[in-house]
């Protein structure tokens, strides 16, 4: 899901916390708040990978309910945000802190390199895992 128009002074970590009201944690495996380096804030939006569709239609409902701005992100899947993050980081400098995606794993939160390393290997496309399957993909704002 893309949530938009968040508050700028939100970081990451409060963006998680937001998330809590409309679902458990263990329902998604990557979120991504884009940041400005320039205005030190977050741009606005955000974008969430639910493990599966319905889990992402249960936090729909409840963001709607709570009228915040939600739409169907144009990237779905883990191994996609991912190399769509890849890309764009190839083309710019490192990101850290702030400026990475969060990644789990199971339930745990993971590195990137190591979310990197699993689904985005240098020698080509990962293959199809079977927790992959079914993930859907949303952009929070």
């Amino acid at each position: 899901l893309m949530i938009r128009n968040l508050p700028r002074k939100l970081t990451v970590e409060d963006v998680l916390v937001q998330m809590d009201r409309f679902a458990h944690r263990s329902s998604y495996n990557f979120l991504y708040v884009p940041w400005s380096r320039t205005a030190r804030s977050n741009i606005g939006y955000a974008f969430v990978n639910f493990l599966s569709q319905r889990l992402a239609q249960n936090a729909l409902d409840g963001m709607l309910r709570a009228d915040v701005k939600v739409s169907f992100a144009f990237v779905h899947g883990l191994a996609e945000n991912l190399r769509q993050f890849k890309d764009k980081e190839d083309r710019m400098d490192r990101r850290t802190g702030e400026q990475a995606p969060l990644v789990w794993h199971n339930g745990a939160r993971i590195p990137m390199d190591l979310a990197m390393q699993w689904w985005c290997p240098d020698e080509g496309p990962p293959a199809q895992q079977s927790h992959e399957a079914g993930i859907f993909v949303a952009k929070v704002v």
